[in-house]
């Protein structure tokens, strides 16, 4: 298992950065949405989706995903609450794949092509897509 440090998302607007150790490999150099490979959502992926969840997309869209973490009040715009409310660029799972990736803005979500690898950016994905209704109201 290979271990390295990674920053909190959200270092830049908070002012602080928190290290966390988890496994990871080679950071996205390319666009993760392109890649074929990880299209499916096994247990390991949903497994490694629930770790990057937690180091980096906790703080602001909560545990459950209600977009109820504990930096929601000082950001901007509210983060998402993927239990009820549909993703602004799509639900499909390209669509999260890119949001990872890329972000909202740099105010908002920023990117994650740089922090994660293309497989963590995926693994993220359908551990987004897991906490989504299979229909929205």
């Amino acid at each position: 298992m290979m271990t390295t440090l990674l920053s909190c998302g959200l270092w830049f607007l908070l002012g602080t950065q928190t290290l966390v150790a988890a496994e990871v490999a080679k950071p996205a150099a390319t666009d993760p949405s392109k890649t074929q490979e990880f299209l499916k959502a096994t247990p390991e992926l949903l497994d490694m989706g629930k770790v990057v969840f937690a180091v980096h997309c906790v703080r602001c869209h909560g545990p459950e995903g209600r977009g109820d973490g504990v930096e929601e009040t000082k950001l901007p715009v509210a983060p998402t609450n993927f239990r009820k409310v549909r993703m602004k660029y799509g639900d499909a799972l390209e669509s999260v794949v890119q949001t990872v990736a890329k972000g909202r803005s740099e105010l908002v979500m920023p990117s994650f092509q740089g922090a994660l690898s293309t497989k963590e950016i995926w693994a993220a994905a359908h551990f987004v897509k897991s906490l989504m209704p299979a229909k929205y109201d």
